[in-house]
């Protein structure tokens, strides 16, 4: 890995990328009746 990827924040290992999968798996979904909403969620982040 370069100095830049060690860096880089969005970068993971494969168990990490997996883990995070079945973290997602649990947690329960989020549904917007319009995109406006989707966007205030969002921005309100």
């Amino acid at each position: 890995m370069t100095a830049i990827e060690l860096n880089d924040p969005t970068l993971m290992t494969e168990d990490e990328f997996f883990a995070k999968i079945e973290r997602a798996e649990k947690q329960q979904g989020k549904s917007f009746a319009s995109v406006d909403e989707l966007d205030k969620y969002i921005r309100s982040l």
